[in-house]
């Protein structure tokens, strides 16, 4: 191996540890010529390097590495970079992007552990295949020149891998699926990929994910009109929906939104996976009207769009935060219908008082749109959370929208209608409930809509009591006892 051609100090915090096969050990070169030895030591002894790991190594010692990848390195097993990117030079980062590595298969056998941050690597099905650990991460923002459909070609060989995460590291590429192998069902327990929505979907494509994997999909639309990003949440799913079976197994939905996000969440109650899906945008902040209008109507397709996202999903709890104002009683009707399972639903609202969205949700509770008087969603409701900001109006107006809503569940339903267990409204930011309303509570609020045992809790930062615990038991009392 040549001696590298170009001497260069490091920064001062550059760390290079190398780890030999022959007895396991480690050796650390620090500051500023922390490269030049490190490489010294490569140069001399490259059968016996097992492990390499830079942190932060300075830019011009990439291409150096690069140069001597191709050399032999037979017991070479981890690789891990850190590219120093310099804040004050903004084109730093492009000149990593043209510095993609190459990695040759036969002249690094074992090589298993493979992470590198600001930067990437052509791969190969050889490399691939034996990959334990990969993981590529570029900054937010960059735009890379590495070509997706060799690497997507690369994941049908993945049968070793347990832990991939891709970020930025790709040109964008066309819809039109990938002409490719077949998806293979792989050992992968966590998966986190950020890119363009086409991007994210052609690389699922490659391979099965069970349902136990901790799954982060994340599409980056910054700059995009606000349609792309709305249709992102369907366009970064595989098109062959079987390589992603959570789908059809989510039971907990959690889809937030707001000027600093838009997030999905499943998870399985019996697995200890998850699939979160986001959308990443370029909000200004602060937000100007028609960025919130935006944001407004990206979060009424979410909530309209998730029995799409996850048909024949058996959820059974739903929790949705955003500007509610925006999510109409058709919307909420057509979320809710889809999911006939769902027994437990928390909604936190910009402003709780008891109309507005709030009335919508109601209705959509005891009106449907297109469906029979007695055919009403959500049959096996029982558990309700209520947030937001109490707001001017009285909290007894919600009291008697709540009561007036289970009130008529109860008469429709019939024999069919599953008593309220459980309500929890937090009140934040506004005034304090009254003697009066506090007497409500206790009083019959929801005397004949609860089964044996109803625990109502109220919260409002103001109030001089925190947490306010009513309890109604038919077999200790005919009235609400209070448990502070």
């Amino acid at each position: 191996m040549d001696s590298p051609a170009v001497s260069f100090p490091a920064p001062r915090h550059t760390c290079i540890r190398l780890r030999r096969l022959d007895n396991c050990e480690t050796f650390e070169y620090r500051g500023v010529s922390a490269v030049n030895l490190a490489f010294l030591d490569i140069q001399q002894r490259s059968d016996d390097i097992q492990g390499l790991v830079a942190r932060p190594l300075p830019l011009p010692a990439l291409a150096i590495i690069d140069a001597m990848l191709p050399e032999y390195l037979p017991a070479l097993e981890e690789l891990e970079l850190r590219v120093d990117i310099p804040e004050d030079d903004p084109d730093t980062a492009q000149t990593i992007h043209t510095l993609n590595l190459n990695l040759p298969p036969s002249r690094l056998p074992n090589l298993s552990n493979l992470v590198l941050l600001n930067s990437a690597a052509h791969l190969s099905a050889p490399i691939a295949s034996h990959l334990y650990r990969l993981r590529m991460i570029n900054p937010p923002g960059c735009t890379n020149t590495l070509p997706l459909l060799p690497f997507v070609h690369c994941l049908h060989y993945i049968d070793q891998l347990a832990d991939l995460v891709v970020r930025n590291c790709f040109s964008p590429a066309s819809a039109e699926d990938p002409v490719g192998c077949p998806p293979v069902m792989g050992r992968l327990q966590w998966v986190t990929i950020e890119d363009y929505p086409v991007n994210v979907s052609h690389m699922l494509g490659a391979f099965i994910l069970q349902s136990n994997t901790d799954t982060n999909l994340i599409a980056n639309l910054r700059g995009a009109p606000i349609e792309q990003v709305q249709a992102a949440f369907t366009t970064m799913l595989p098109r062959d929906r079987n390589c992603l079976p959570v789908l059809q197994k989510i039971t907990d939905l959690s889809v937030r939104c707001s000027s600093d996000y838009a997030q999905i969440l499943g998870k399985v109650a019996w697995n200890p996976g998850y699939l979160f899906l986001e959308v990443i945008t370029d909000v200004s902040d602060p937000p100007t009207e028609a960025d919130k209008r935006d944001m407004g109507d990206l979060y009424e397709s979410m909530v309209r769009g998730l029995g799409d996202l996850f048909p024949g999903a058996p959820v059974e709890e739903l929790d949705f935060c955003g500007d509610n104002d925006y999510i109409p009683r058709a919307t909420w009707a057509a979320a809710l219908d889809r999911f006939p399972q769902v027994r437990k639903l928390e909604i936190d609202m910009y402003d709780i008082a008891a109309r507005g969205p709030l009335k919508e949700l109601f209705a959509a509770l005891i009106r449907p749109c297109w469906r029979p008087q007695d055919q009403l969603p959500c049959q096996r409701l029982d558990d309700l959370t209520l947030y937001g900001t109490a707001g001017i109006a009285p909290a007894t107006e919600l009291w008697e929208a709540l009561k007036r809503c289970f009130g008529e569940r109860k008469e429709r339903l019939g024999k069919t209608y599953v008593a309220l267990r459980r309500l929890w409204v937090n009140l934040y930011g506004g005034e304090l409930i009254s003697n009066e309303e506090a007497a409500f509570c206790k009083s019959d609020m929801f005397y004949g809509l609860a089964n044996e045992r109803t625990i109502v809790q109220v919260y409002t930062e103001t109030h001089d009591i925190d947490d306010l615990i009513i309890i109604w038991d038919p077999f200790i009392t005919h009235e609400f006892c209070s448990i502070q």
